[in-house]
C-alpha cells in the first residue's frame, strides 16, 4: 500500500467541489492533495487553483488526460455526473462521483460495468 497521498482532480468547483471536497481534502493533506481542478466558470477554476497552489485544467478532458490525477471528483452539473464519471473511469481514474450518480438505473449500470471493467473504484458521495 502507498504511503503517497492520492492525487485528486476536482470537476465542478461549485458549493460540492469547493465548499465540500477541497475544503475536506486541504484538512488530510497525508492521504489526499488535490492536483488540478477544473469548472466551465473559467474565472473561478483559475482562483480556485491560485489558492490551492494546483493546475488549472481548462477543460474535463483535460484534466483526464493528466498523468498525475489519479482519483477524480466529479461535483459538476447533475446532468453531467454520469458522463463525467464514465470518461473519467474510461481515462483509468478513480472517481467520487457527488449525487446523483446517474439520472436512470442505466446510468448506475453503465457506471459499475465501466468501474469493473476499469478495475477502478466509482463512489457515489451522498
Amino acid at each position: 500500500m502507498s504511503t503517497n497521498p492520492i492525487r485528486v482532480g476536482i470537476i465542478g468547483l461549485g458549493r460540492s467541489g469547493w465548499d465540500i471536497h477541497a475544503r475536506a481534502y486541504r484538512h488530510m493533506p497525508d492521504l489526499y492533495r488535490v492536483v488540478a481542478v477544473t469548472d466551465r466558470i473559467t474565472d473561478r477554476a483559475a482562483a480556485c487553483a491560485r489558492e490551492l497552489g494546483v493546475r488549472h485544467a481548462s477543460t474535463v478532458e483535460s484534466l483526464l488526460a493528466d498523468e498525475n490525477v489519479e482519483l477524480v471528483v466529479v461535483a459538476s452539473f447533475n446532468r453531467f455526473h454520469a458522463e463525467q464519471a464514465l470518461a473519467a473511469l474510461r481515462a483509468g481514474k478513480h472517481v467520487v462521483c457527488e449525487k446523483p450518480f446517474g439520472l436512470s438505473v442505466a446510468d448506475a449500470d453503465a457506471l459499475i460495468d465501466a468501474s469493473r471493467l476499469a478495475g477502478r473504484v466509482i463512489q457515489p458521495f451522498q
